[in-house]
């Protein structure tokens, strides 16, 4: 059963109510595990987010992100209120 339109909406709606709330506490981490579908998804939102931003790419996060699997590590660590951001945009988009 897909979500409905209404539905993205509102939960566009509640995680960019709590990306705005989770982006002033004082630890943003959130621990992704360390699959190649999650480290593209992690790509995707460094360059969405540095585009809204018109900031310039940071090709050294991407990097960092690409190289992880070669530390062995299960998790990748990310800013939460990110990727509720991200999460939010997506979910509006859907229910357009």
């Amino acid at each position: 059963m897909s979500l409905s339109k209404n539905e993205l909406k509102m939960i566009a709606e509640l995680l960019d109510c709590a990306s705005n709330e989770f982006s002033n506490h004082s630890c943003n981490d959130y621990d992704v595990k360390n699959t190649p579908d999650n480290k593209k998804l992690l790509i995707d939102i460094v360059k969405w987010n540095e585009g809204i931003e018109g900031d310039p790419l940071d090709e050294d996060v991407i990097e960092e992100i690409e190289n992880i699997k070669n530390k062995k590590s299960k998790t990748i660590t990310y800013y939460d209120w990110v990727l509720m951001s991200y999460l939010a945009a997506r979910c509006q988009e859907e229910s357009e």
